[in-house]
């Protein structure tokens, strides 16, 4: 048992005392505890994550927050901190017995991970007096505390540290005293200092800057994950920033909390580290760090690598592959990757069948035998690898939407011994609930969903993304001697997941930034007359204004020289990825409508739309690219509700209207993609034994 579990009857009392909980197992929530614990973390989450507004330290007065973040973010930044101290030892080598210096330090969950993995002693730094309390309650009197406020600048040391972390505390101070705040940190001449930010666009790429900031007065190195002391070519493209991921064995109350909120740690952790040092040696030169995987390619296999000679290309034809580069296969995202012998290509590298590929395995700190570390990927999180092994046998529920798919999945997942794959393009943002009719709470706890609230409202989920996810929870249900029912109406997405996607090029950012540009001077319809001229059959097949698609077949003209109907004809999507049975649900037209309507009349008059929406405009203010998320039925009507250019009646009409409208469409789709429809009402009974039969069958 790594330290970790050993912690958690301590974390789990303390939790419980200042939550009011009634009390249950050492390692884990009693039924009882569930809900209370999980509105909890739910109301903290949102201030954190959502608008930030309570990434201060006067939150944890309030013992209700404290509790909630004892429960779900404390095991997670434990986690987290021994994950970048893994990425530091890859390169270098970590001071043991260390003194450790941890700053807006919280209930100490970074100076205790660094503690059991190095031992030594440890001084933890904050202005929240509460938090500091719970800190020595939790070390047993192995840590010692200091009350200071960081944004008045560092308190007196009377040492040096050999390790000093800062963990989601540098970005609650001001942007520019950030750079000052680390400049003056009381580091020992052989010490590291780890920061720890959330992986969130914002935080990571104010990390990267101050990394660069840093590095620039020639003072810092950085270790990790860095294999450079050059600016960061993240910064680059501003969609891109650096985050690492680790696997790892959630608590057993951790997961029960993110079953009941479909909140993402229990998959993976995923943050933005970066590790410094007065000094570091330099890497040796065949060493890099997988920064990107773009999508397949017929005849080879293309990767992003970065060193210190910047961010370049690397690519293998696959006439080219012996057991001596074997390793180029199996590379993913963060990477370590030691590449020998390799010939130049243009302004990339060429692995030959001289050539040598090793990945390297980055070391796990000695008491955390159950966390390891994924190196540090650029661009968004990355999930486990795709399986290769013989895929399970899935359920598939499709329809419309208001076709009542989501009941109808979760009464078969109860009675199948099932959880639920959502396949919905809008339920994966996470903030957007009631608008996209995402189930509640009470609807989660009967049935795991996975899938949903993976993604914030500013990025892009495509039907790749998805596919790559999907696969990783299909996975996962599978490992744990479960079935997985996939439940949506995203039909590009089910169609990808059970057949395949085109081996086409991925996004190029400058493109569809060109192309955006003509359509502000001369109009989506005129777009779709350019996409007629160069490939009439896809045109054929696009709406007139249909953005999204008609960029993407002319991207993939621009990129790959070839007419996406072309490629669509060569695959046919007759690839079968996933044995499945299908469940088209089609109500009659009148029914659907009624239900709409019904809907619609719930939206607007329960508040939830107006919250979720204020929530989004406010999210817009911070973050302009979010603004694509009032694209999504509903938010956009309400955010013209709010700003007068329409009344609520107008606005639940529209509302009503585009959900019709986009029914109609998933109908046409889901009757050429989904075969016939089952028989209206479905019998939960019925298709429960024939699903039961169908999996024997198949498995």
């Amino acid at each position: 048992m790594n330290r970790l579990r050993q912690r958690l009857p301590t974390l789990l009392a303390r939790a419980r005392a200042l939550l009011r909980l009634s009390g249950g197992p050492a390692d884990r929530l009693g039924p009882a505890e569930v809900g209370p614990a999980a509105r909890a973390v739910e109301r903290l989450h949102e201030g954190l994550v959502g608008d930030r507004e309570r990434a201060r330290a006067g939150t944890y007065g309030d013992s209700a927050h404290l509790g909630a973040y004892l429960l779900w973010w404390w095991p997670q930044t434990y986690a987290k901190v021994q994950a970048a101290l893994d990425l530091a030892r890859a390169i270098a080598q970590a001071p043991g017995n260390a003194r450790i210096l941890d700053l807006g330090a919280g209930p100490a969950p970074a100076a205790l991970a660094l503690l059991d993995a190095l031992g030594g002693d440890a001084l933890a730094v904050d202005q929240s007096a509460a938090a500091l309390a719970e800190a020595r309650a939790l070390s047993e009197g192995a840590l010692r505390t200091l009350q200071a406020d960081l944004v008045r600048g560092l308190p007196p040391f009377e040492r040096h540290f050999e390790l000093i972390v800062i963990a989601n505390a540098l970005s609650e101070l001001p942007a520019g005293a950030r750079a000052t705040l680390v400049d003056a940190l009381p580091l020992a001449p052989e010490g590291f200092v780890v920061v720890i930010e959330p992986a969130l666009r914002e935080t990571g790429r104010a990390l990267l800057e101050l990394r660069d900031s840093l590095l620039s007065g020639g003072r810092w190195k950085a270790v990790a994950p860095c294999l450079t002391q050059r600016p960061c070519p993240a910064l680059d493209h501003p969609r891109d920033w650096c985050t690492a991921e680790s696997a790892w064995e959630p608590p057993p109350h951790l997961v029960q909390i993110a079953d009941v909120l479909g909140l993402r740690a229990d998959e993976r952790l995923s943050f933005a580290p970066l590790v410094l040092a007065r000094a570091a040696p330099p890497p040796p030169p065949e060493l890099w760090r997988v920064v990107g995987v773009p999508r397949p390619e017929k005849g080879k296999r293309r990767l992003f690598v970065c060193s210190d000679e910047g961010r370049v290309p690397a690519a293998r034809l696959d006439r080219d592959a012996t057991a001596a580069n074997a390793d180029f296969d199996r590379l993913g995202r963060g990477d370590l990757v030691r590449l020998r012998g390799l010939g130049r290509k243009g302004d990339g590298l060429r692995v030959s069948k001289d050539s040598t590929v090793e990945r390297v395995e980055a070391p796990t700190s000695t008491s955390t035998s159950n966390t390891t570390s994924t190196p540090t990927s650029i661009s968004t999180p990355t999930t486990n690898p795709t399986p290769t092994v013989a895929r399970p046998a899935l359920l598939v529920i499709v329809g419309p939407t208001a076709s009542g798919k989501t009941s109808l999945a979760i009464e078969l997942a109860e009675r199948l011994d099932a959880e639920i794959v959502s396949a919905d393009s809008q339920q994966c943002y996470r903030g957007l609930d009631a608008g996209t009719a995402k189930p509640t709470a009470e609807e989660r706890a009967r049935a795991r969903h996975h899938l949903l609230d993976v993604a914030e409202p500013e990025e892009q989920l495509d039907a790749a993304r998805f596919v790559e996810l999907a696969d990783a929870a299909i996975a996962d249900i599978f490992s744990r001697g479960r079935r997985a029912i996939v439940a949506g109406g995203t039909g590009l997405w089910i169609r990808a997941l059970l057949r395949g996607l085109l081996a086409a090029p991925g996004a190029s950012p400058e493109l569809r930034a060109e192309l955006r540009g003509h359509i502000e001077r001369e109009g989506v319809p005129a777009l779709h007359a350019r996409l007629a001229r160069i490939d009439p059959e896809a045109a054929r097949g696009i709406r007139e204004n249909d953005r999204v698609r008609i960029e993407r077949a002319l991207e993939v003209h621009a990129l790959s020289g070839r007419r996406l109907s072309e490629l669509q004809r060569e695959h046919a999507f007759a690839e079968k990825r996933y044995e499945a049975l299908v469940v088209h649900l089609e109500p009659p037209r009148e029914v659907l409508h009624e239900r709409i309507a019904r809907r619609t009349r719930g939206l607007f008059a329960s508040g939830a739309l107006e919250r979720e929406t204020r929530w989004l405009l406010d999210r817009c203010e911070r973050l302009p690219q979010a603004r694509k998320a009032l694209k999504i039925i509903g938010y956009g009507e309400m955010a013209d509700t709010l700003s007068g250019r329409c009344t609520t009646a107008e606005a639940e009409e529209r509302v009503a209207a585009r959900t019709r409208q986009y029914a109609r469409r998933q109908r046409t789709w889901f009757t050429k993609d989904a075969g016939p429809p089952t028989a209206w009402p479905p019998d939960a009974t019925r298709l429960c034994a024939a699903a039961a039969g169908w999996y024997e069958g198949a498995e």
